[in-house]
């Protein structure tokens, strides 16, 4: 009822009549739910031109998981660690080799970084900075976040898209979603930091330096 009565009053009160059709001008809310049916009466209540917000139902991702990991079983528990934060964890509790490898991937998290053309070179393609990812910083890169810079309410997120060249560096911000040990991982991977001569022979390119641009 609250996000109702904000929505409302901004729509109604806040916002010039000019702008009430357009949609960017609208406010956007976050919400969670927790009953499924919540989400159809909020939209069915609000009764806006256009909604951009975002209902996050946790039964549905609860039984979305649920029927995923009949699948994919250990599902839940590989998410459940990416987005809690393990800390140390006591390897000598199990003597064995499994618990040492999954003791490890507990201590890994998900982060999301935004990458420039400053650091990456134009038509660069997803699987290799992927690949490049995996084998230098033994980090996963398994999403793209593509964002309007003209229009910031319009983004998509990718999973895995192999083949998607980085050439629009100017219409859209690029950010990839990493598993990886902490965030200076991240933010290595975010600059490839590295050595000009690793850089030249993973790219096939010298790397252009900011006197050089």
């Amino acid at each position: 009822m609250i996000a109702l009565a904000i929505k409302k009053y901004y729509y109604d009160e806040i916002l010039p009549k000019d702008a009430k059709d357009d949609s960017p001008a609208n406010i956007r809310i976050c919400i969670q739910l927790i009953k499924p049916e919540s989400k159809e009466l909020y939209y069915k209540s609000l009764n806006l031109p256009y909604v951009q917000d975002q209902l996050i139902v946790v039964e549905e991702i609860k039984m979305n998981l649920l029927a995923k990991s009949c699948f994919a079983p250990g599902l839940i528990a590989m998410m459940s660690n990416l987005i809690a934060s393990a800390g140390d964890i006591d390897t000598d509790i199990i003597d064995n080799e499994w618990f040492d490898e999954y003791a490890e991937g507990m201590g890994h998290e998900i982060y999301r970084m935004q990458i420039s053309q400053e650091y990456y070179h134009n038509n660069i393609t997803f699987n290799k900075i992927a690949d490049v990812a995996y084998s230098q910083y033994s980090a996963v890169v398994f999403a793209l976040e593509i964002q309007s810079k003209v229009d910031p309410s319009k983004t998509t997120i990718r999973l895995n898209p192999n083949e998607f060249k980085f050439t629009e560096w100017e219409t859209y911000n690029y950010s990839l979603y990493i598993i990886c040990e902490d965030i200076d991982v991240a933010k290595d991977i975010q600059v490839l930091e590295m050595q000009a001569e690793k850089y030249e022979r993973l790219f096939g390119e010298p790397r252009i330096s900011k006197d050089d641009s």
